[in-house]
């Protein structure tokens, strides 16, 4: 009697750090501006672990974030990007003799922009789940 031996091998966990999630948000949006990199793309990025940490009930780890928490955390870091885009460029007029710039204080466009991934996220993270106590008190 000849006996199989199957061999199971679990897929590998890819784990992200914030500066990684920080560059593929940064990477898929148009125009950021310097004042939005490094540093302060990092704190967005923890902001949004953060929020997923709390919406979840999960513990995501700030040095190794999961992949099934990446991709609503780097849809909330681009949504916190874009409206912080909104704050930092939002008002600026200036002339080169009778060539004139004038942008006004953002656009119904980015708010639309921002309220879309962050949709986009809570509904990632609605699929991933929450996780439940159950407590019993006796009385």
């Amino acid at each position: 009697m000849a006996v199989r031996v199957f061999s199971c091998t679990t897929p590998e966990m890819v784990s992200y750090t914030h500066s990684a999630i920080a560059n593929l948000a940064w990477e898929s949006l148009n125009d950021v501006p310097p004042a939005i990199s490094g540093a302060v793309m990092q704190d967005m990025v923890d902001q949004a672990r953060l929020f997923a940490n709390s919406y979840t009930r999960q513990s995501i780890g700030s040095n190794a974030i999961d992949e099934a928490y990446a991709g609503p955390i780097i849809n909330l870091t681009k949504a916190y990007a874009l409206g912080r885009m909104a704050q930092v460029g939002a008002s600026f007029n200036w002339s080169l003799g009778e060539f004139r710039v004038d942008k006004g204080a953002g656009t119904n466009v980015e708010a639309t922009q921002v309220q879309q991934w962050y949709d986009a996220a809570v509904q990632e993270l609605q699929f991933i789940g929450r996780k439940r106590m159950i407590v019993k008190v006796n009385g």
